[in-house]
């Protein structure tokens, strides 16, 4: 059957990019949008459905179709007839409630997609509700209309109405047709545009972050309807903001651009914004186009700079002055000035929009219909449904209340941060019309009501808890209620509380013969055993505070941190390095295979036993201990922790109740604090505290076994060692009571595995700087969208977290600032660094509004409360890093690399490996001398730590710098491939060593390893090892021992041992029996 067609033209810009996004979405009904209303009075339904049938013969758009299938550019192709989908529901029978369901579930039905081919695109729905109460609901594609054009058809259709319900033929004036604005739009020249436009977008090269961007990223799938939420600000504000624009010569809509830029700003921490302005797009010179029907509308960039100093109606003044010159060229399409502007190819220009609806009244229709009525029926208007085309999009709509609705994607928001956004957005613009004369930081001040959350509700953390007391008083309360209850256990080796007491108290006797008392320090170099648990407690029962030190790093890092803390008296292993030890130190040796109590041997006896600390009144404040951390300087730190520091960490607090049966893991190195919590978690709430042995906590499967074997209950993993485990063993954690991991940064697929296989009864994922005694803020994990970044949560009890801006004043919620922690758990400062106390720790915070803080340490970490008070952590101010849960300070790694010969300049960072692990890596740029990667990594062995050791050295020419002079970290080559370690390396030779090469290669990224590289200098550590560990089971069915990878670090090495396990597993078999023999 043939079909009458009365026009063809091009389409908008816009219409080009809606039909293209459209056709790529099939299905999901994008860019359908629905308006439904409510008539009181008769309805004649007849009539109305004419009205309809008129108002689509004359507004030609209601009659077009789009085609674009073998076509250059698509077409719209307007046809001389259509019959309008009206359907007509009588619901008169049904109750109320029901007449609602039937109503939402057939509107819901007509906001499905539309065949885009065939007009016409819209749907009307005509709901009989009762003899006086009639709803309809308008469905149609917004390649069609704008919101304008839906409000002149609504006119339009009632004045059909009218006429027809009174028997007499309508009257209307003829309008423009859409395609004169098309022929228009044509003949503008682009180039004059350009011009200003790309001088408008210089500089600009990343768009604006959204409020809140990536806090709830990931939960993808079809979304029909966006989230949308108003506010009505009050009837004074609203006039008052009327009286300002007239009085200070400005507009409604500049006034609300400028506060919307404020809140980007502040939410971004950026001041330089740009967001989009949706206009009207209907050109004054084009006669009669305030009455066509069409898609007009069109998106422009507005940027604004926004500095704190600068006043704010000059500010306002200047944004409406700048947008006016740009309006001559508004009819530039969006993708045109996407390409003028410096944003990389994968970049939106904005991601959020502001859309002002300041819609034709017609109210001179309006009365005349009403006239002509005679008062028998009046329109409400009943929902609307559209879904957002950006992230973020505000709509204004003017009235006695100035109404803001704001609607999101719901894979990027939550109702409750759409709710706070709307209010501080309202905050802002009351704050215009109170203060006038405000610069713009006065006005980037949060609300009393984001004040009362963050300085009240959410850090009303107090709790009585025993701060007054030691830990070896709070310790003896538990030997004296449960002495036979065991306390410790490591292999077959079991203590009571009392026997533990007994042997501190013989260990305590010995150090005071030692000259350890009150306010010394005592290091200790042991590995995770009960000999350190016994000292740790021996320590602390002679009022000494102890200075763990990790028991593998180089002798020369040892001695560092012995020389810093001026330490008189250690305790160590048979493996303790003497050369670490300080003149005129007391070594006492600790076998800790045997169990001998240590006997003191070396530089002779400790018997002045200065004090290195002051001894406070009460014993809830002395010195506990003194954790080490990497500094900025390329000198490490001491942090001082006093007793109730850690007893405001384990006692009475409000994320964890660790019980008497419970039996904790003691997995943590001695030199990472989180061996606290372990250690005093488990002893002062009489609990067990067991032992995990390193080749155990090193292999996945182990662990796992281990768990179930001693029934653990309560566990801390760093992030990366909770990685591998969900990895590998999922499963293995559904017989805990709490289990706890935080460190860096979490993979959300990782925790989601873990809560999908044998989840335990509570997930905590926790933060805290050393200088705030192991964890701070604690969130409970029970769901995860992927790709979400889970919050760091709340304080705990007896702790604080803000985020404050750079002068350290509160932020609006939500605003991305630094995250500073107080209460009972921050530190006394750093031992003999008073330049660094100063820069770190303050005493009170005061703010303007009278609110103040106790002591609080400036954590340097990126954080931002959410809507619900938890705190999401955004990486560091400074460039410390986190990896595998320890702290480094880059420059204390680029200062021992420079230090060497044939270095001259050295940056390092964490960097992603290509099979998505975190590693460090340094940048070198030579001083002309031939460099030794082998020589180098050896030196850095010797020097650092394990985990500050580079998996890689990548050597440039130069380093890149900014324009300032800096070095521009983003332009570092990324994912490099591993070269070999050494010079002399060959191909592997055996059908194993080339098993082996293969493993090696995924495992660390290498391209290509020779059978004399070393593991660890490829990039190989402790978790890595882990993995290999596994991966050589998967290939070969034979365990082999981790410690065999650190003894044979190489494929020449490491491969006859895995051939010697093949062949006695196959041995093992051919000596079994063989079944069916007679």
């Amino acid at each position: 059957m043939s079909v009458a067609i009365e026009d063809i033209y091009p389409l908008s810009p816009l219409q080009q990019g809606l039909l293209f996004h459209a056709l790529g979405q099939p299905g999901q009904g994008i860019y359908v949008e629905q308006a439904s209303y409510v008539i009181h009075g008769d309805v004649d339904v007849e009539a109305f459905r004419r009205a309809w049938q008129d108002l689509i013969q004359r507004h030609a758009v209601l009659r077009t179709g789009f085609v674009w299938e073998d076509l250059a550019d698509p077409l719209q192709v307007v046809r001389a007839n259509v019959e309008l989908p009206f359907e007509v529901h009588d619901l008169r029978g049904l109750d109320p409630l029901s007449q609602q369901e039937q109503v939402l579930a057939l509107e819901r039905s007509d906001r499905r997609d539309f065949d885009l081919s065939r007009a016409p695109l819209l749907r009307v729905g005509l709901y009989l509700l009762s003899e006086t109460s009639t709803r309809f609901s308008f469905s149609h594609h917004h390649l069609l209309l704008d919101g304008w054009s839906t409000q002149t058809l609504l006119n339009d259709l009632f004045d059909l109405y009218g006429a027809h319900a009174m028997g007499v033929d309508p009257q209307l004036p003829p309008v423009v047709p859409y395609r004169d604005y098309i022929a228009w739009l044509q003949g503008q020249d682009l180039k004059a545009a350009e011009q200003l436009w790309r001088e408008e977008l210089k500089g600009l090269r990343c768009p604006t972050s959204l409020p809140w961007q990536g806090a709830m990223a990931g939960q993808s799938g079809p979304q029909i309807d966006g989230l949308s939420r108003v506010h009505e600000l009050s009837r004074e504000t609203s006039d008052a903001l009327e009286a300002m624009v007239k009085l200070h010569r400005l507009t409604l809509n500049t006034l609300v651009q400028g506060a919307w830029a404020l809140l980007l700003s502040v939410h971004s921490a950026q001041d330089d914004v740009l967001f989009g302005g949706v206009i009207s797009g209907r050109p004054p010179e084009l006669s009669g186009v305030m009455a066509t029907v069409g898609l007009f509308i069109n998106t422009l960039p507005v940027r604004v700079l926004v500095h704190r100093d600068m006043a704010l109606l000059p500010w306002l003044q200047d944004l409406l002055w700048r947008q006016t010159e740009l309006q001559q060229y508004s009819y530039t399409p969006l993708l045109q000035l996407r390409g003028w502007s410096e944003l990389g190819s994968d970049q939106p220009l904005f991601e959020s929009v502001i859309a002002f609806e300041n819609f034709p009244s017609h109210s001179s229709a309006r009365r005349r219909r009403e006239a002509s009525m005679q008062g028998q029926w009046r329109v409400s208007h009943a929902a609307s449904h559209s879904r957002a085309s950006y992230p973020l999009s505000l709509m204004v709509l003017p009235g006695e209340r100035l109404t803001l609705r704001l609607m999101a994607d719901p894979s990027r928001y939550e109702i409750a941060m759409l709710d706070r956004l709307l209010s501080q957005l309202a905050t802002i613009l009351e704050a215009f019309t109170v203060h006038p004369d405000a610069s713009l930081g006065d006005l980037l001040e949060p609300s009393r009501e984001d004040l009362h959350l963050q300085w009240g509700d959410w850090n009303a953390t107090s709790k009585p808890y025993p701060r007054d007391q030691s830990l070896w008083q709070l310790f003896k309360q538990q030997q004296l209620l449960r002495p036979a209850a065991i306390a410790l256990i490591e292999g077959e080796t079991r203590l009571t509380y009392e026997q533990l007491a007994q042997r501190a108290e013989q260990l305590a006797a010995h150090l005071r013969s030692n000259g350890a008392g009150p306010g010394c320090l005592v290091g200790l170099a042991l590995p995770r055993s009960s000999a350190l648990v016994v000292s740790c407690l021996a320590i602390i029962n002679v009022g000494a505070a102890y200075v763990p030190l990790d028991p593998e790093a180089p002798a020369a890092h040892q001695g560092q941190i012995l020389s810093d803390a001026a330490i008189a008296l250690v305790i160590a292993d048979q493996h303790f390095e003497a050369s670490a030890l300080p003149p005129e130190a007391t070594l006492l040796r600790w076998d800790v295979t045997s169990q001998v109590p240590p006997l003191s041997s070396g530089h002779g006896i400790a018997t002045n036993g200065r004090p290195a600390t002051q001894m406070q009144a009460s014993p809830g404040e002395s010195l506990a201990y003194v954790m080490y951390t990497s500094g900025s300087t390329g000198r490490p730190k001491g942090v001082k922790i006093p007793h109730r520091a850690v007893a405001r960490l384990v006692l009475h607090t409000n994320y964890i109740q660790i019980q008497a049966d419970d039996r904790l893991a003691f997995i943590s190195s001695p030199a990472f604090d989180a061996a606290t919590f372990e250690i005093w978690g488990a002893l002062l709430n009489g609990a067990a505290l067991v032992v995990v042995p390193k080749p155990v906590s090193l292999d996945p499967a182990a662990l796992a076994r281990f768990i179930a074997h001693q029934r653990l209950t309560v566990m801390f993993l760093t992030t990366a060692l909770f990685n591998l485990m969900a990895s590998e063993q999922p499963a293995a954690f559904g017989t805990l009571r709490y289990l706890l991991f935080g460190g860096s940064a979490s993979n959300p697929s990782c925790v989601s595995k873990v809560l999908s296989s044998a989840a335990p009864k509570q997930l905590l994922h926790c933060y805290g700087p050393t200088e705030t005694t192991t964890f701070a803020t604690v969130q409970v994990i029970s769901r995860v969208a992927p790709d979400q970044r889970l919050p760091i949560g709340r304080p705990i009890a007896n702790s604080t977290a803000y985020v404050l801006n750079a002068d350290l004043q509160p932020l609006p919620i939500g605003a991305p600032g630094e995250i500073v922690l107080g209460g009972d758990g921050v530190s006394l400062g750093y031992l003999n660094r008073a330049d660094l106390d100063s820069r770190h720790f303050i005493d009170q915070i005061s703010t303007p509004t009278g609110l103040h803080t106790g002591r609080v340490y400036r954590s340097g970490d990126r954080g931002r409360f959410l809507a619900d008070g938890s705190i999401e952590f955004l990486g560091r101010l400074d460039q410390q890093v986190k990896l595998r849960g320890f702290r480094i300070e880059p420059s204390e790694v680029e200062q021992a690399l420079t230090r060497q010969a044939g270095v001259a300049q050295a940056v390092v960072l964490v960097d992603i490996d290509s099979v998505g692990n975190e590693r460090l890596v340094a940048y070198l740029v030579g001083d002309g001398d031939q460099a030794d990667d082998a020589r180098l990594m050896r030196h850095l062995q010797t020097q650092l730590p394990s985990y500050m050791v580079p998996s890689q050295l990548v050597w440039l020419e130069r380093l890149p710098l900014t324009a300032n002079g800096k070095v521009e970290l983003g332009a570092l080559p990324k994912h490099q491939t591993n070269k070999a370690s050494s010079a002399l390396s060959d191909q592997p030779q055996t059908p194993m060593e080339q098993r082996l090469a293969t493993i090696w290669g995924e495992l660390l990224g290498v391209s290509q390893v020779g059978r004399r590289d070393n593991f660890f200098e490829l990039g190989g550590h402790s978790l890595k090892v882990a993995q290999l560990v596994s991966r050589i089971r998967d290939s070969f069915q034979v365990s082999l021992p981790i410690q065999a990878t650190f003894e044979a670090p190489t494929i020449a090495s490491l491969g006859p041992i895995v051939e010697d396990l093949v062949l006695s597993q196959v041995e093992s078999l051919e000596d079994g029996p063989f079944e069916g023999a007679s």
